[in-house]
């Protein structure tokens, strides 16, 4: 069977099993639509496994000449502050479609960005490309979203913070930024406590006042949906955002293990077998200097540092032990939302991202 009709099926399966799930659903209901998805991702799974498994058999029986060959798919690795995480989410992904992955392999000077090389099999490349593009956009859209113009202040106010952006975090996506009247003369506003001033209209109010009418908004949207507006703490933006991107990262991951743990025995032993003989020697070849062997140091050939040896804490300024680790700050509430996020990502294959990763890579 065509690729294109296995697509066409996933695409079926997609519509009847992907639908949203309403606002006032009952926690009943709820469960029951997430238990619809999962049954479908791995319906979906399963199609793609079965394809690439004819694709073996058939090419098993044409001359070594005429077999398929491996290719290789190139993405953009960095987002600003999400870059480690879309790193790990890539990492995973590529396991998941069988696919090898070589990071920053090159930078990309007219994008600003790192380059990562794939390699795989054209079904496996293709169905890692429709879901790398669909999670990354999705955990974009979630985690970093931005002001959409055709929605209300209301629904914009609400993705906003329940993506961990504080009322002067919204605000300065909204135009207002920080204002010194004294630095501009300006006597009108000497009296303003924490001014700050809209970049078109102008306008100079106080801090409070600026992110009070945002949080309003966002107020106003709990209420139409029933929901207790999120509590994020004064100063604890920043570690709500990187919490709702650890909470994201491990719920994706167990989706795919999930959906993986259906997969047949069997079937994952023979796609593994054609990696090992085929992908591996494509990705030998492409990054040789991977296999150079490399001469070992030994301790003997390093030069004892005497100004270390006689300072009781073992280091001098030319070899400084360095800052002692210390774990990040953790919001239990941001890693929730980043988990409920993850729940909402549409893990199947589907025709609206088919072929953007390679736009996304320019």
């Amino acid at each position: 069977m065509e690729f294109d009709k296995v697509l066409a099926r996933v695409r079926k399966l997609v519509t009847m099993a992907e639908a949203e799930i309403a606002p006032g659903a009952t926690p009943d209901e709820r469960q029951a639509a997430l238990v619809e998805q999962q049954r479908a991702r791995a319906m979906a799974d399963a199609l793609m496994l079965e394809y690439s498994i004819a694709e073996i058999t058939a090419d098993q029986a044409r001359p070594a000449s005429e077999r398929q060959k491996p290719g290789i798919l190139e993405i953009v690795m960095d987002d600003g502050s999400l870059s480690g995480w879309i790193s790990t989410i890539t990492t995973n992904l590529v396991h998941h479609c069988h696919c090898r992955i070589r990071k920053y392999t090159r930078y990309d000077r007219q994008q600003n960005a790192w380059i990562a090389k794939i390699y795989g099999f054209e079904a496996d490349l293709r169905y890692f490309e429709i879901l790398y593009t669909t999670i990354r956009l999705h955990m974009l859209g979630v985690l970093v979203p931005r002001v959409d113009s055709s929605q209300s202040l209301e629904e914009n106010c609400y993705r906003l913070h329940n993506a961990g952006y504080n009322w002067l975090e919204i605000a300065a996506i909204y135009g207002w930024s920080k204002y010194n009247p004294f630095a501009h003369y300006d006597r009108d506003n000497y009296d303003v406590k924490n001014p700050w001033k809209h970049k078109k209209t102008e306008e100079v109010q106080p801090a409070t006042q600026v992110g009070s009418r945002y949080k309003r908004a966002y107020e106003r949207a709990c209420r139409v949906r029933g929901e207790q507006p999120t509590q994020i703490p004064a100063g604890g933006s920043e570690t709500f955002r990187h919490s709702a991107a650890d909470g994201y990262v491990a719920r994706i991951s167990r989706r795919l293990r999930e959906v993986e743990r259906q997969r047949e025995p069997g079937a994952e032993l023979i796609l593994r077998t054609r990696v090992l003989e085929d992908l591996d020697e494509l990705f030998r070849q492409d990054n040789p200097d991977l296999y150079q062997e490399k001469p070992q140091t030994t301790a003997e050939e390093i030069p004892e540092c005497q100004r270390c040896k006689r300072n009781k804490s073992g280091s001098c300024r030319e070899h400084p032990l360095g800052r002692a680790w210390k774990p990040r700050p953790y919001s239990a509430a941001g890693y929730h939302a980043g988990v409920q996020h993850a729940n909402s990502a549409d893990l199947s294959p589907n025709k609206t991202t088919r072929g953007s990763a390679r736009e996304l890579a320019g």
